[in-house]
C-alpha cells in the first residue's frame, strides 16, 4: 500500500510550523506539494522524509511564488533528473507495488496565464515529458496544479459509456 498526498499549499514555510499539519502529512508515504513558494536558497526539513524541490531562483524581492516539493519516506523511490521548470518526476519500482512495470508520478505546477513565469510552451513541455515517460511504462500518474481555469464550466469530466467500455486491443 502506498499513500500519496498531493496538495497546493500556497506557501509551505508556515504550514511546516503547524503541528496539526505535520501530524497529518506523516500519515503519507509520498508528499507532492505545489505552490510551495520556496526559492533555491530555502532549506526545508520534514522529519522522516527525503525532500526534493523544483523551485525558482532566488530573487532580490521578498515575494516568492510557484514551486514544487516532493518528500518521500522510501529510499527506493527515484527522483528523475529535472527536464523543465513545471514538473518533477519520481519513479517507483514496479516490484514494490506488484506491478509488471515501474510507476511514474509527475508533480506539476503550471504558472497561471498572467504570471511572469507563464510560458505558452508549458503544455508542450508536459506533453513531451508524458510521451517520453509513457514509452517506459504504462503506469503514469500526473498530480499537482495546472492552474486550469474553467470559468463557469465544471472542472471535471463525466465518464460516458464509450470511455468506460473502451478495451485496449493492442
Amino acid at each position: 500500500e502506498l499513500n500519496i498526498l498531493s496538495l497546493n499549499v500556497c506557501g509551505l514555510r508556515s504550514k511546516i510550523l503547524n503541528p496539526d499539519f505535520c501530524e497529518y502529512i506523516h500519515s503519507f508515504d509520498i508528499l507532492c506539494f505545489t505552490e510551495s513558494k520556496l526559492c533555491d536558497l530555502d532549506d526545508i526539513i520534514i522529519p522522516g522524509f527525503h525532500v526534493y524541490m523544483n523551485n525558482r531562483p532566488a530573487k532580490l524581492r521578498n515575494r516568492t511564488s510557484g514551486g514544487i516539493l516532493i518528500a518521500i519516506i522510501e529510499n527506493s523511490v527515484t527522483i528523475l533528473p529535472k527536464s523543465n521548470d513545471i514538473i518533477l518526476w519520481l519513479e517507483i519500482a514496479g516490484v514494490q507495488l506488484n506491478l509488471e512495470e515501474d510507476l511514474f508520478i509527475g508533480c506539476v505546477y503550471i504558472p497561471p496565464e498572467g504570471s511572469n513565469y507563464y510560458s505558452k510552451d508549458c503544455f508542450v513541455e508536459l506533453e513531451n515529458d508524458l510521451i517520453a515517460i509513457s514509452s517506459s511504462s504504462k503506469f503514469v500518474c500526473i498530480t499537482g496544479d495546472s492552474n486550469a481555469r474553467t470559468k463557469n464550466l465544471t472542472d471535471y469530466t463525466h465518464m460516458d459509456k464509450y470511455v468506460t467500455e473502451y478495451i485496449d486491443e493492442s
